[in-house]
């Protein structure tokens, strides 16, 4: 059974709870209202096309994550993003251009803002990956804003960090351009990023506002 759920007007927000081989597989689908495109979470059928994916060098020039990954690597990553635990430690999506698998997004981490064990708030790194015949288009603006608004909305989180390397000229472009962010530069991550941006909920409801979109206590 769907339940649909109240979301912004921006985009529409489904969960169920789906017989996946022996298994009770929870779905959460986030679909645009704007843009023919759906993001949800990764199912056993869309793990051989997003392996191809994540293998092809044009998609992961810029993510040092997966980069120099193999089949057999990536094939136990998309296993684990198929197990949707609570507390979420992550919350992995595939994106959907009308109806076909052409990338990802999602958090790839999420934990507490602060090195704390209880008591502190929870951040998520946010990230998207698109096969390049579908680049330019808006699909990776609508992918992000949803996800952020969704993090923040039903995942709890007080913070979403996105960061890149200073190679990737078109995500800085789209954080800087599209979100109005600075970036805040500093030294290489493990994965090679030297460039981040921290969104926090208040600013999120300011920028909502001022784009026309409902805000988190105008639902």
């Amino acid at each position: 059974m769907i339940q649909e759920c109240p979301a912004q007007n921006f985009y529409t927000y489904h969960r169920s709870l789906e017989r996946v081989r022996s298994d009770s597989h929870k779905t959460i689908t986030l679909s645009s209202n704007t843009l023919p495109l759906t993001l949800r979470i990764l199912l056993p059928s869309d793990i051989s096309t997003l392996t191809q994916i994540l293998l092809d060098p044009a998609n992961v020039q810029d993510d040092l994550s997966v980069s120099n990954s193999t089949p057999e690597s990536i094939g136990q990553m998309l296993q684990e993003w198929m197990n949707v635990s609570t507390p979420m430690a992550r919350f992995n999506l595939v994106v959907l251009i009308s109806g076909t698998l052409v990338g990802c997004s999602g958090f790839g981490w999420i934990g507490p803002v602060k090195e704390c064990k209880e008591g502190c708030g929870r951040a998520g790194a946010l990230g998207i990956m698109l096969d390049p015949g579908v680049r330019g288009k808006g699909y990776a603006y609508e992918s992000l804003r949803i996800c952020i608004d969704f993090g923040f909305r039903k995942l709890a989180l007080e913070e979403v960090r996105v960061s890149t390397n200073k190679g990737n000229v078109a995500m800085r472009g789209l954080m800087e351009a599209r979100f109005g962010l600075s970036v805040e530069m500093g030294e290489k991550d493990q994965f090679g990023n030297d460039l981040h941006w921290v969104i926090r909920k208040p600013w999120w409801l300011e920028f909502a506002r001022a784009e026309g979109m409902l805000t988190l206590d105008e639902e």
